[in-house]
């Protein structure tokens, strides 16, 4: 038997045995013979003697009693019906991290991979403390990747530090109790992760700076990639076994694999093809759990997964690396990394947009290969 047959029988009222219900017909019966007689015993009385002319014929009492018995019995059971309380919703089903990656690698690969740039814009944030230790700030930047699709055209990297603010409301309260400053000096720097958002790692500016960009013969992914060459992203494979020869670096080193895969879906433009067979890859390899609806730092909702494994800035540390996915586009919207004790943000990037197109990327202050400056 199923769940809803069972709910079904659980809250069904239950009938009138068969006796009773043999009981009460044979007392309507009774009583519509009765009133008939009397009915008739009446008229005759009330036609022959004038003195019981005002008496109310029984027929006419009779039957509003039984409507309204009746009525009211069907009223009693709809109140009693529909004052039950309705049965509880079924909670909603939990995606598993195979479903959530497969629905991407299935959304990813109808995406249109036409145009002659295709340009890929991601916020990245890292956490650090002030220099008192008294609150943490969230220091930001964006960096823009535009690869020509024409092989004799150079990529074009654009970065642009976006600043450092509290990274949370209890933050912001320690930071306003220290006179709110827009700086920030170190005697010792930072972290090395300033360094990924273009912070200056002996001193930390509020306000953002300015735009650069930088011309470049190709980009080397060969630390990302294991140590293997890359020459164009067209080169990549678009299926699951040749993908992975690419990115494990040794067999059963599960570990690297899935950052080399987190790596290549978000930090990478990459073909829908290439970017479905990292997901369908991903899918199969242990160690990676759901983590339902999340809300990524640009404010954007999507299915997270996530795993264990080493800190690439930290090999001696453990940390937990979240991937956001709109599981209807198959877009990565962001990758965090997360403590793995208290679950709070160690760093991220946020794809903002992943896009082909036909017109040459805007370029703010360009430093050309040629450029001696």
């Amino acid at each position: 038997m199923d769940d809803l047959s069972a709910v079904r029988e659980r809250c069904a009222v239950p009938g009138p045995s068969a006796e009773t219900k043999a009981r009460g017909r044979a007392r309507l019966w009774a009583l519509i013979e009765e009133e008939r007689a009397g009915s008739v015993a009446g008229h005759h009385a009330a036609h022959h003697t004038g003195h019981h002319a005002g008496r109310r014929p029984m027929r006419a009492a009779l039957w509003p009693a039984l409507g309204m018995g009746l009525a009211g019995a069907a009223a009693a059971v709809t109140l009693v019906l529909s004052s039950a309380a309705p049965p509880p919703a079924a909670p909603p089903v939990r995606q598993s991290a195979q479903q959530i990656l497969l629905a991407a690698a299935t959304s990813a690969v109808r995406q249109p991979a036409d145009g002659d740039w295709w340009g890929n814009k991601l916020v990245r944030g890292v956490r650090v403390r002030e220099p008192g230790g008294r609150y943490i700030l969230q220091v930001t930047g964006s960096e823009e990747t535009w690869i020509p699709v024409a092989k004799q055209d150079s990529y074009w990297l654009v970065r642009r530090y976006l600043g450092a603010r509290p990274a949370t409301p209890r933050d912001q309260e320690a930071w306003r109790a220290d006179g709110s400053p827009s700086a920030w000096t170190y005697e010792k720097t930072t972290t090395g992760a300033a360094v990924l958002v273009g912070a200056d790692p002996d001193r930390l500016e509020a306000a953002p700076g300015p735009a650069e960009s930088t011309e470049s013969a190709d980009i080397d992914w060969r630390i990302m990639f294991a140590g293997k060459p890359l020459t164009r992203m067209d080169d990549l494979p678009t299926d699951p076994a040749r993908l992975r020869a690419l990115l494990e670096p040794k067999p059963g080193a599960t570990a690297a694999l899935l950052g080399n895969l987190t790596s290549l879906i978000a930090h990478v433009p990459v073909s829908p093809a290439t970017r479905a067979a990292a997901y369908e890859l991903m899918a199969s390899l242990p160690g990676v759990t759901a983590q339902g609806a999340v809300t990524d730092q640009l404010g954007r909702t999507g299915q997270a997964v996530a795993y264990t494994g080493p800190d690439f800035l930290r090999s001696d540390r453990q940390v937990r690396t979240r991937l956001i996915v709109d599981s209807g586009t198959g877009a990565p919207l962001a990758v965090e990394t997360l403590a793995p004790d208290t679950g709070e943000i160690i760093r991220f990037t946020a794809v903002e947009s992943s896009v082909w197109t036909d017109r040459r990327p805007d370029l703010p202050n360009p430093h050309p290969l040629d450029d001696e400056n």
